[in-house]
């Protein structure tokens, strides 16, 4: 991979930045960090405005960045974006999330 410094930021020829940070964090872990810095408000955003609670938002933003640290590896560039790779993520998680606080009300019920 072609991967250069351009502003402090890793980018190759025609690619998106945040997937070749991603790409990269297979054996980078620094750059996985500027993924984090560069999409941890978007991720924190989604789950605020879906469930308008800082605390729980922030705890799913988290799970959602542990969870694509941990399987950056099972990410395929050519299948989509790093971002909505991520998303894809979040989304799982806040069904998983909802589906739990439904059974939880249910036996509160």
């Amino acid at each position: 991979m072609n991967l250069s410094m351009a502003d402090g930021a890793m980018t190759e020829p025609g690619g998106d930045e945040d997937t070749q940070l991603l790409v990269a964090a297979r054996r980078d872990p620094e750059a996985f960090t500027q993924f984090y810095a560069r999409n941890s408000t978007r991720v924190i955003a989604y789950f605020y405005r879906r469930i308008l609670c800082p605390h729980t938002s922030s705890e799913l933003a988290a799970e959602t960045f542990a969870q694509a640290y941990q399987h950056c590896r099972r990410f395929d560039a050519d299948g989509g974006t790093a971002v909505g790779w991520l998303f894809g993520i979040a989304g799982n998680l806040y069904r998983e999330w909802l589906r739990k606080a439904v059974v939880a009300d249910k036996a509160r019920r």
